[in-house]
């Protein structure tokens, strides 16, 4: 009996198919490892954002109140920044009093009740360099006391 015909293991086509299938089983674990880290990411900017949107509303109230501009920009953090564009809508003159959200108390006087649309855009810079935003459009009831 000749040493050859007694040998036992793997052909070369085995070894490459198991390659195959192994590299394969690998490389669908790295894609399945790689898209659920984006996924995780994109929920992590939509929760960041989400989570600053009262400040932000607050942020945009004050300076529509105070500077009466129709857009601006401003910037949340060192990772969110925010822009906004205001339309005005409707405008009711000669309130008697309304109550003030800054001071938390009831002010007499004219006031102007002015209905205005906006179009918020919050933009979320990933620690990667990527960008994220959403935007929001909600109206926003203000009340400015008549000079």
């Amino acid at each position: 009996m000749s040493p050859w015909n007694n040998q036992r293991g793997f052909t070369l086509i085995e070894v490459i198919i198991a390659t195959v299938i192994l590299f394969s089983a690998i490389m669908s674990g790295a894609m399945v490892y790689r898209t659920s880290m984006k996924s995780m990411e994109r929920v992590t900017a939509t929760t960041v954002m989400a989570s600053a949107l009262p400040f932000i509303i607050d942020m945009v109230r004050e300076e529509l109140v105070s500077t009466g501009t129709d857009q601006s920009s401003g910037q949340y953090d060192r990772l969110i920044s925010y822009s906004f564009t205001a339309q005005k809508n409707k405008l009711s003159p000669n309130i008697e009093h309304a109550h003030d959200e800054l001071t938390a108390g009831l002010e007499y006087g004219d006031f102007d009740l002015l209905l205005t649309d906006v179009r918020l855009t919050i933009n979320y810079q990933e620690n990667d360099g990527g960008k994220q935003y959403e935007i929001y459009n909600y109206q926003e009831l203000l009340w400015k006391k008549q000079n």
